[in-house]
Parts: C-alpha cells; sequence; structure tokens
C-alpha cells in the first residue's frame, strides 16, 4: 500500500489532518517547477471545528516537505505553499498546493542586460539573485551582451536553455543548469509485469531535424555564417541500433534552416545546429508507464526497460514522474520517458 508523510512550516500535520489525509500528490516534470497537492477533510469531528482553513496550520509561504514510500518515506518534494483551495458541503475538504524553488522565477518581470556574459553565467546570476545555489555545466559561447526584456527570470532562463538544449530543475534549494544525461547508464531497471503495471510505447517519424542549418551574420566580414549539422554523438541510438532520424528517412527527409541573430562565429554556429538536431530527435518514442510506488523514479534519471521485445526493450530517458497516495490505492507512480534510439 505505501505510506506517505508530510510537513509544513517544519512540522508534521498534526494528527487529526494526518487522519483526515485523502489524497497527496507530487507532480515533477523536466524543465517546469514541481507541484505537491496534499487534500485532507476540513472537519475535525472529535472537536467539531475546522482544520487546516485558520491559516495557522497552513499559510501560504510556509515550507512544506511531502514523502513517500512502501514502508517508510523519502522525501520526493521540497518547496512552499503557493496556493490553499477550500471545498465546503457534505465532504468539506482543503487542498493544500506546494510549488518548488523554481516557482519563484515566475513571479514578476524585469528588463536588464547581461555583458559578455555565458549562458551559464546568466544562470549563475539569476541564481544567486532568487536566493538559490547552482550546479551548471558549460555553455561555452560568451555573448557580447543578452537582454531580458520584459519577462520572468523562469521564462527568460527557460528560453535560454532551450536554444542550447539544456536542462533546467531543482533540487531543494539548487538550481540545476545542465547537459542532458540521457543516454548514460540507467539507474534502476524495470520489467514489465513485475516493476510496471501497464505501458504505452509510441514511436513516430520525425518531421524534422534530419539535416540542422543555422545561418548568422558576421558585421565585419559582410557575409553568412553558416553551420549544418546532420549527425549526433552515439549516445543518440541509446543502445539501439539506429536513431530516431536515421529510421524515419524511409519516410522523408526532414531537413531545417533558420537565422539566429545571436551567433557570433562558427563555433557558435555549430553549437546550435548541434543542440537544435539533439533536442528534435527527441520526439521519436514516448512511453507512458505506470508502476507501484517507487520514489526513485523522477525525471531527469536513465532507466533500463525489460521484458517487451528484443528491440524496444532497452534504455529510455525519464521526463517526468507523478507520486500519488490515496487511501484507496495506497502508493503509485507513473513515469513519462522518451528514446531517441531503437
Amino acid at each position: 500500500m505505501g505510506v506517505v508523510s508530510v510537513t509544513v512550516a517544519g512540522k508534521p500535520l498534526p494528527d487529526s489532518m494526518s487522519a483526515a489525509l485523502a489524497r497527496a500528490e507530487v507532480d515533477q516534470e523536466l524543465n517546469l517547477p514541481s507541484t505537491c497537492a496534499v487534500e485532507v477533510g476540513s472537519v475535525d469531528f472529535k472537536r467539531s471545528v475546522f482544520q487546516g482553513i485558520d491559516l495557522t496550520s497552513a499559510r501560504i509561504g510556509d515550507p512544506v516537505v511531502v514523502g513517500f514510500g512502501m514502508e517508510s518515506t523519502k522525501p520526493i518534494f521540497e518547496g512552499r505553499l503557493g496556493a490553499l483551495e477550500m471545498v465546503f458541503g457534505d465532504e468539506s475538504a482543503v487542498e493544500l498546493q506546494g510549488y518548488d524553488a523554481l516557482y519563484r522565477l515566475q513571479f514578476g518581470t524585469t528588463t536588464r542586460t547581461f555583458e559578455r556574459s555565458s549562458d551559464t553565467q546568466i544562470a549563475t546570476r539569476i541564481a544567486r539573485d532568487n536566493g538559490l545555489d547552482i550546479r551548471a555545466d558549460d555553455s561555452g559561447v560568451t555573448y557580447p551582451y543578452v537582454i531580458q526584456a520584459d519577462q520572468s527570470d523562469f521564462a527568460f532562463l527557460s528560453a535560454r536553455a532551450a536554444r542550447i538544449h539544456f536542462e533546467l530543475f531543482v533540487t531543494g534549494r539548487t538550481l540545476y543548469f545542465r547537459r542532458s544525461i540521457a543516454g548514460q547508464s540507467p539507474t534502476t531497471k524495470l520489467r514489465l509485469g513485475v516493476d510496471l503495471t501497464t505501458l504505452t510505447v509510441r514511436a513516430r517519424a520525425l518531421k524534422q531535424g534530419s539535416r540542422v542549418t543555422r545561418v548568422g551574420w558576421d558585421p565585419k566580414k559582410k557575409q553568412s555564417i553558416v553551420a549544418t549539422v546532420s549527425s549526433g554523438p552515439a549516445s543518440l541510438r541509446m543502445g539501439g541500433q539506429k536513431t530516431g532520424y536515421e529510421l524515419s528517412a524511409a519516410y522523408a527527409a526532414s531537413p531545417v534552416s533558420a537565422m539566429d541573430p545571436e551567433i557570433l562565429d562558427q563555433k557558435s554556429a555549430r553549437a546550435i545546429a548541434e543542440a537544435t538536431y539533439e533536442a528534435d530527435v527527441e520526439g521519436f518514442i514516448e512511453v507512458e508507464a505506470s508502476a507501484a510506488g517507487n520514489p526513485a523514479l523522477r525525471p531527469g534519471v536513465n532507466v533500463e526497460i525489460e521484458g517487451i521485445g528484443g528491440r524496444f526493450s532497452g534504455l529510455y530517458y525519464v521526463t517526468a514522474a507523478k507520486h500519488v497516495y490515496t487511501q484507496q490505492d495506497g502508493y503509485t507512480t507513473t513515469i513519462s520517458l522518451r528514446r531517441t534510439g531503437v
């Protein structure tokens, strides 16, 4: 069945609220804030009073930690309460809604210029401005200037990460700004019928990206800067025989080309072309799976799936996870995965 733990403002829920807990849910997805929702009955029947709605046991801004497990709990979510939703009626309830530290970057907008900075340096400054530690890979290219124009820190940094195919997420108080680790060693093995109860796999022809061209302009030499990429690292096969592009070629080629005003030289042009090539192949195989509750299943890890045939068994990358506890079903986990080769 599993167990769940919830602490608000550093304290476990009162016994009366824990006894009335109907549902606890944590949603995690790469490049988006993680969320939690904890639903409890809002009536303390022993004392005949409401509970959880008086802004004393739970207030907006309070730290919240949610843990799941089969026998003992492991923290899955750490953040702050961002909303309280109350329903009054025959079955009155209150839902505590929390968001991780990445959510804070969505508050407000600003206009500013980052001079002589790489995307990693920009991410570092934004993290520190928001009171976060940072673990970041080197993005390589330094730009003369980059403008954040009337954008939230989250919208701006998300766009910078997507442009260079970096991942953006938060664990605790640490912001991660990194290259994808898809295709690396798996952290766990999952067998259909043993660890996984259901599995849906969709493989489809890729409509764009088999050859990527990015074009910039050199104002000093008054000439175009062009980079074209039509292959990627071996990790894109993810242990399979061919990439999604190679298999999709039987249907049609899918070259793409675009201008990029931030391209400075041949190096930066090629970096953007490679990032686009690797990002576009990610739509090749998409998977939805359900399992008994497993705290180890989280976005940003590789897993090995077994028991679905010789070609489709193998390495997959987790992109989203939902951990749910209910009184009826206990603790369950559903995950979204992708694979770029087979």
